[in-house]
């Protein structure tokens, strides 16, 4: 009988009040506990969700710019370079500027004061085609392109 009295007092214990209240109040603070590891969770997903996109952005980019330098290393990709940034031809090269009519121009919803402007050079041995700036713009002497070219990287290298 002593067993059956024993369980009795721990049951009284156990439902009473202030035992419910301390249970209560210690589930509480175990449910936040929890919820705010929730919340630390979905904030690290969140960023390793971010990061990854940004990793797969940054990927491409470098692909991208290996296949530039790869490009730029070829002779084709130097050429091109030059002739885009320092305004030269090669020798034997002449220059075609196509001008269109300004009303048709107009039309085609281009405003411009001297019309469409775009010339094509070709080159004597394979007959390569580029664009360039106008003749009116090019240097004009006797150096040939490449030594100009050669000055004008100098001389911007300088400044």
């Amino acid at each position: 009988m002593f067993d059956f009295h024993e369980r009795r007092r721990i049951k009284g214990w156990l439902f009473a009040k202030p035992s419910i209240a301390l249970l209560l109040i210690a589930s509480l603070f175990l449910a936040r506990s929890v919820f705010r590891l929730y919340e630390k969770e979905r904030a690290a997903a969140e960023r390793y969700a971010a990061s990854a996109t940004q990793a797969r952005e940054l990927e491409a980019r470098a692909t991208s710019l290996e296949a530039k330098i790869a490009y730029l290393e070829s002779e084709r990709g130097k050429e091109e370079e030059i002739r885009r940034r320092f305004d030269v031809v090669k020798e034997g090269e002449r220059a075609v500027v196509i001008v269109e009519d300004e009303r048709r121009v107009a039309t085609k919803g281009v405003r411009s004061a001297e019309g469409a402007r775009m010339e094509r050079t070709e080159g004597t041995e394979g007959g390569v085609g580029t664009t360039a700036p106008p003749a009116a713009k090019r240097r004009a002497g006797p150096l040939p392109a490449l030594q100009r070219w050669l000055g004008a990287l100098f001389q911007h290298l300088r400044d």
